[in-house]
């Protein structure tokens, strides 16, 4: 199993590399060992050298206390306020449509949500 994980969104550092890959596999040595460099290989190929202070950033704020409770802090400030912000368009949609058609936007996580809008109604909303 592969797993590519990334810390970027989470700490708002989005034009830096923070993140892992995680190999789970039951290969013996030599075979991790080849994986470990053809990974290697392919990070090298995609960009020769990131910047790390996106890394020190995460690595400073995880151990201190205080930091990672003010991160955490802001975290939920902002999730709190993407929830909010989705059930106030959900029940303005529904005013505005007479139906509950859009009420499972309250139900979407993340930053992203999906709307199920005609290419004419994005064209008429990027104007």
């Amino acid at each position: 199993m592969i797993v590519a994980s990334t810390s970027s969104k989470s700490f708002g550092i989005y034009r830096e590399r923070a993140g892992m890959l995680t190999v789970v596999s039951d290969l013996g040595a030599e075979a991790t060992g080849a994986l470990r460099n053809q990974a290697l290989e392919v990070t090298r190929g995609l960009y020769f050298m990131a910047a790390d202070h996106g890394a020190v950033l995460v690595i400073e704020i995880l151990p201190n206390t205080k930091l990672k409770m003010l991160c955490r802090d802001e975290l939920d400030a902002a999730r709190n306020r993407m929830v909010v912000m989705r059930v106030l368009l959900a029940s303005k949609l529904e005013q505005r449509l007479a139906d509950n058609r859009y009420s499972y936007i309250v139900g979407q996580y993340g930053i992203f949500s999906i709307l199920p809008l005609s290419s004419e109604q994005i064209s008429h909303l990027l104007q």
